[in-house]
């Protein structure tokens, strides 16, 4: 794996990786497949949420929020 030069932001992305391919993901599945501290996904998983990326289904599992949806709709707009 090569090391990034900008680590916030590959955690970011990796964690919308693993949601877009899980479906519902819980903490601890994060944090296992991440290999962070619980601290350091606690951050992230709040910017996440606070940006609209994902957020917690009824189970309190994480999804894809509306701001994913809304790129991905208006990625096929070519103006």
């Amino acid at each position: 794996c090569m090391t990034s030069t900008a680590p916030g932001l590959e955690s970011g992305l990796q964690i919308l990786e693993i949601i877009a391919k899980g479906g519902d993901v819980g903490f601890n599945q994060l944090k296992n497949e991440l290999g962070l501290s619980p601290g350091s996904l606690n951050r992230y998983l709040k910017t996440l949420m606070e940006r609209q990326f994902i957020e917690k289904d009824e189970k309190q599992q994480y999804i894809l929020g509306r701001q994913i949806i809304e790129i991905s709709r208006n990625s096929g707009d070519t103006g």
